[in-house]
C-alpha cells in the first residue's frame, strides 16, 4: 500500500520528496520489499546519498536473477558506482565486472572498470578498460582523452614502459 502510494505521489502527482517518504516508510515496513528498495536506491544514488544507497543495491542485486538482463546489469553499474564512491574499490570491482559480463558495450561499465581497476593498482585491467574507452571517445573529447591519455601513461610507468609512458603523457 505505501508502495501505490509512493508511485501515485511521484508519477501523478510530482510530488518526489514526498514519494520518497512513502518508499521509506515501505521499506521501514518489509526490508525485502523490492518495489520500495528500486526507487529508493535510485532517488539516494541521485542525490549521492552512497551509505543509504548500498544495503538496497546489495539486497536488489541478491535477489536481481528473476529480472531481465538490462536490469541485473543496471543494478551492478548503480553498485559498482556507490562502491566506487564509499572507497569499496574491491565491491566496486566486482560489481563492475559483473555489469560488464551482461552487457560487454556498455562504456559507464567499462569506464568504471578502468577507474577502479586503476584505483587497485591492477594495471593490466585497467589498460585494456582505458584502451576500450579511449576508443570510444570522439575527437571532440579533449578533456575526456588527455584524462585516459595521463592514465594510460600512469599505468605504462607502473609496468616499467617508460617510452610508451612518455609517448601517453604527451597525448595528454
Amino acid at each position: 500500500l505505501l508502495v501505490e502510494l509512493g508511485r501515485l505521489r511521484e508519477e501523478r502527482l510530482g510530488e518526489h520528496d514526498s514519494a520518497v517518504l512513502a518508499f521509506e516508510a515501505a521499506h521501514e515496513a518489509d526490508e525485502e520489499n523490492e518495489d520500495a528498495a528500486l526507487p529508493l536506491a535510485d532517488h539516494y544514488v541521485t542525490v549521492e546519498q552512497w551509505d543509504k544507497a548500498e544495503p538496497l543495491l546489495d539486497m536488489l542485486v541478491r535477489k536481481a536473477g528473476k529480472r531481465e538482463r538490462g536490469e541485473q546489469q543496471e543494478l551492478q553499474k548503480k553498485l559498482g558506482k556507490v562502491c566506487s564512491a564509499l572507497g569499496k574499490d574491491e565491491k566496486a570491482f566486482k560489481a563492475y565486472s559483473a555489469a560488464h559480463q551482461l552487457d560487454l558495450t556498455d562504456q559507464e561499465t567499462i569506464r568504471g572498470l578502468a577507474d577502479t581497476a586503476f584505483k587497485l593498482k591492477d594495471w593490466g585491467n585497467a589498460l585494456t578498460n582505458f584502451q576500450k574507452v579511449l576508443t570510444s571517445l570522439g575527437e571532440d573529447e579533449t578533456e575526456a582523452r588527455a584524462d585516459v591519455y595521463y592514465r594510460l601513461g600512469c599505468i605504462k610507468r607502473e609496468q616499467g614502459q617508460a617510452k610508451q609512458a612518455i609517448n601517453n603523457f604527451e597525448k595528454a
